[in-house]
């Protein structure tokens, strides 16, 4: 794993410094993490940024290091917004935002680390094997 380190690459790309690299060599696997904080209504156009951005960068690892490269942008509004349904909350709290003008966004910070956590699962088989074994002990554990 690295973090904020230059991916040097035979050809030119202008993007090659995302916030995290993790390479798994025996999974033959190489995955771009990229993190940012914009503004609750910029967060769908910044997901979409974060992975356009990192593209030819991941075409340069997959062709270089013969690994299959994924980018994974982790978009946490500014108000604690997060992509898996960020427009529609968005709208929602624009339509709430007319009955009550002094209404604040209180962050979820466990739905935002769940929401990290299980992408990292998702793509490491071993970590996802760490947490399912980790859970059997606590259900385990007396009270």
């Amino acid at each position: 794993m690295l973090w904020n380190q230059e991916v040097h690459t035979d050809r030119e790309v202008t993007a090659n410094r995302p916030d995290i690299i993790i390479k798994n060599k025996k999974e033959k696997t190489c995955t771009l993490v990229d993190v940012a904080i914009p503004a609750d209504r910029n967060v769908v156009q910044k997901e979409a940024q974060k992975k356009l951005k990192y593209k030819s960068l991941c075409i340069e690892i997959q062709r270089m290091w013969n690994l299959k490269c994924t980018i994974i942008p982790i978009i946490i509004g500014a108000t604690g917004i997060v992509t898996d349904v960020a427009s529609y909350m968005v709208k929602a709290a624009k339509g709430l935002q007319v009955l009550y003008p002094k209404m604040i966004h209180a962050m979820c910070l466990a739905h935002a680390l769940h929401r990290v956590a299980e992408e990292v699962r998702e793509y490491y088989s071993d970590v996802d094997k760490l947490i399912v074994n980790g859970k059997k002990i606590f259900v385990k554990a007396p009270l």
